[in-house]
C-alpha cells in the first residue's frame, strides 16, 4: 500500500476536528494528515496545535484571515510530502470510511478519482446550483471538466502540485486538471449530512466561484462581445435612431463589460499575488508564503558552525 497525504481544509470546524482526525486515521496505515485552517475564528487553531502535539502525522497551516477553498487545498497539495493524496471535507459529509474505495481505484491506473456523492445530503438550492453550473459551463461555455465531481477525491501528489503550478488569476482545480491530460474516474460514494456546525456554502461564494470558472476558462464570452458588437452596428444602421439608440447603448455596454472582464483577468495574471498567506503551522514554510517569518532565515554562504 502506498503512503498517502490526507489534506483537509476546515474554516470553523471545532467540533468536528477530533472525529475527522480518528475516523481518517482508521483507514489508512501509512500517511500524513494535512490540515489547513482557512482563517477560523473559533477554536480550530487551538485543537490542530493540540492534535499535532499528540500525533507528529498531524501537520496543520493555519492562514492569516478566510481566503477559500480553492487556496486551502492548493496550500495542502503543495506541502503534501506522500506518493499520494487524499482530500477531503472536515464537516464528514464524506465519510472517510469510503476512502478504501476511492484508492483502490485510483491504484488502477489513474491519476485523479473523483468520488460521486450517491443520494446527495445537501439543500435543494446547492444542488440545483452544481448541477446548473455544469451545465452553462460545458454546453455553453465549451469547458471540458469532470462534470459530478466533489472535492473527495484522491490524486497523484505530482499531478496535484503539477496542476497547481500553472498560476492563474482564476484557479479551477476541476478544469485546470483536465488540460493537463490527466487520466481521471469516479467512484459512487455515500454522502451523509453534516456531523455538527454550520454549513459555510454561501450563494454569493458560489457565484464567485462560478465566475472564476467561465471567465478563467473559457473565451466565449469574448466571441460573444464580437457578435453584440456586430448586432449593436446593425441596429444602429437599420433601425429608426429612436428604436436604435436606447438598444444600442444596451448592446455595447454588455459588451465593455464583458471586455473589462477580460481585461480585468490579464491585470490579476500580471500582477498575481499569492493565493493566502500563513498564520502559524509545525511545517517548513516557503519565504513567499510566510507573512510572519515561521520559517527559520537560509544560512549565510561561508558561516561557520559553532
Amino acid at each position: 500500500m502506498p503512503d498517502f497525504s490526507v489534506v483537509i481544509p476546515c474554516h470553523n470546524e471545532e467540533e468536528n476536528l477530533r472525529l475527522v482526525y480518528e475516523r481518517v486515521c482508521a483507514q489508512l496505515s501509512d500517511f500524513e494528515i494535512i490540515f489547513v485552517d482557512d482563517g477560523s475564528t473559533d477554536g480550530t487553531l487551538p485543537i490542530l496545535m493540540a492534535l499535532a502535539e499528540e500525533d507528529e502525522r498531524v501537520k496543520y497551516l493555519s492562514f492569516t484571515r478566510n481566503f477559500g477553498l480553492d487556496a486551502a487545498f492548493h496550500a495542502g497539495f503543495k506541502y503534501a510530502s506522500k506518493k499520494w493524496i487524499v482530500q477531503i471535507d472536515a464537516d464528514l459529509q464524506s465519510p472517510p470510511e469510503e476512502i478504501p474505495k476511492l484508492v483502490d481505484k485510483a491504484l488502477t491506473g489513474f491519476d485523479i478519482v473523483f468520488a460521486r456523492r450517491r443520494d446527495r445530503k445537501d439543500s435543494v438550492i446547492k444542488k440545483l446550483g452544481s448541477r446548473l453550473q455544469h451545465l452553462v459551463a460545458m454546453h455553453l461555455f465549451r469547458i471540458e471538466f469532470p462534470a459530478g465531481a466533489s472535492t473527495f477525491r484522491v490524486i497523484r501528489t505530482a499531478v496535484a502540485k503539477k496542476v497547481i503550478a500553472r498560476r492563474t488569476a482564476y484557479p479551477y482545480f476541476l478544469a485546470e486538471c483536465l488540460r493537463v491530460g490527466v487520466r481521471f474516474a469516479f467512484v459512487e460514494v455515500a454522502h451523509s449530512a453534516r456531523n455538527a456546525g454550520r454549513s459555510k456554502f454561501t450563494l454569493l461564494a458560489s457565484l464567485r466561484a462560478t465566475a472564476r470558472l467561465l471567465l478563467g476558462h473559457s473565451l466565449v464570452p469574448l466571441n460573444v462581445f464580437s457578435l453584440v458588437t456586430l448586432v449593436a452596428v446593425l441596429a444602429f444602421l437599420l433601425l429608426p435612431q429612436t428604436v436604435s439608440l436606447p438598444v444600442v447603448l444596451c448592446l455595447i455596454s454588455a459588451g465593455l463589460w464583458i471586455q473589462a472582464c477580460y481585461i480585468g483577468r490579464l491585470v490579476r495574471e500580471g500582477a498575481f499575488h499569492n493565493l493566502y498567506y500563513v498564520r502559524d503551522s509545525n511545517l517548513a514554510i516557503d519565504a513567499e508564503d510566510d507573512l510572519f517569518g515561521l520559517a527559520p532565515p537560509p544560512p549565510v554562504e561561508g558561516s561557520a558552525s559553532s
